[in-house]
């Protein structure tokens, strides 16, 4: 999917667009709005397998994989 909107009512009603969705989907966020964003995800798109990643094109990428989706 890529970049979701800044604006909390923008990206809401892009997660809701997106719920019924089974596939792969990839975002990627600000170190500042990842905790809101997670939050709005969850509230939305529900407990789904996640992962979390950064710095992948550096030296030193970080992956977390997380089977259940809590906050």
């Amino acid at each position: 999917h890529g970049f979701l909107s800044s604006r909390n009512g923008e990206r809401r009603k892009e997660l809701e667009d997106l719920c019924t969705k089974k596939e792969t989907m990839i975002f990627y966020e600000a170190p500042h709005r990842i905790i809101d964003t997670l939050e709005a995800m969850l509230k939305i798109l529900g407990n789904r397998k996640i992962c979390i990643a950064r710095e992948l094109t550096k030296k030193f990428d970080e992956l977390l994989l997380l089977h259940q989706f809590l906050l």
